[in-house]
């Protein structure tokens, strides 16, 4: 009996611990359990949050690529912007260009404008210049032309005086040959007279060479003038001799 005892107390210690091994397992269960239910949940939120990751990184990438795109777009603006300024600062350049080329065409007209008036004033004062000349040469002869005609007046005068001395030569001769002829005639007095009449025929000779002269300096006739002072020069000394040799107080008294 003890032994069947024994034996029975130690088979209930061996369920007891095979009770305590199976609450043991069973907790151990209930908390594979437990785990393999959180390990499921926690799969499932993993999945839930691998999903989102997956979400986010699209979202990421997309925006990543918003913001690339964005970036491409602020470069292209920039360069835009780089690029209005260079062609405003072109435009700029060109209107001053375009300014300066219009001054510059303006004052290349006005130095055009300003040559040909200084040609025309040039051909205005070549012109004056050519008429002050021509009036001078024109001065220069009425001035030559009035020195000559105050020669040729005093030469007239000279000549209408020294005509009038010839004219009373000749007239002192015809009465002194009309005294002469009244005279008896005589070798000495035919002599005197006919050296008296050749002394008249002389001086009616100067008379008709200062008749002429006077005849051409009326006419103004300078060539003639000069001619006739060469023929006749010293003609006025030899009748002025032979008005002293025939009015000398001999001859006369003869």
């Amino acid at each position: 009996m003890q032994t069947d005892l024994k034996a029975a107390q130690d088979k209930a210690a061996k369920l007891q611990q095979a009770e305590a091994v199976t609450h043991k397992l069973q907790t151990d269960l209930k908390a594979a359990q437990d785990k393999a239910a959180k390990l499921q949940h926690s799969e499932q939120e993993n999945g839930l949050l691998l999903q989102k990751l997956h979400q986010v990184q699209e979202e990421l990438e997309s925006r990543y690529l918003q913001s690339q795109e964005q970036t491409k777009k602020l470069a292209e603006m920039h360069k835009l912007q780089t690029d209005l300024k260079a062609a405003q600062d072109n435009a700029a350049k060109l209107q001053q260009a375009e300014a300066v080329t219009h001054k510059l065409q303006t004052d290349l007209k006005a130095a055009q404008d300003k040559a040909a008036k200084l040609q025309q004033a040039e051909a205005v004062t070549h012109k004056l210049q050519a008429d002050l000349k021509a009036a001078q040469d024109k001065a220069a002869k009425l001035q030559q032309a009035e020195a000559v005609t105050h020669k040729l007046q005093a030469d007239l005068k000279a000549a209408q005086d020294k005509a009038a001395k010839l004219q009373q030569a000749e007239a002192q001769l015809k009465k002194e040959l009309q005294q002469a002829s009244a005279k008896p005639a005589s070798a000495e007095l035919q002599e005197e007279n006919e050296l008296l009449l050749s002394q008249l025929h002389k001086v009616q000779e100067e008379l008709e060479r200062y008749y002429l002269e006077n005849l051409q300096l009326k006419s103004g006739g300078v060539k003639l003038q000069s001619q006739s002072n060469a023929t006749y020069y010293g003609a006025a000394e030899r009748v002025k001799q032979e008005l002293s040799y025939l009015s000398g107080p001999g001859r006369l008294a003869a």
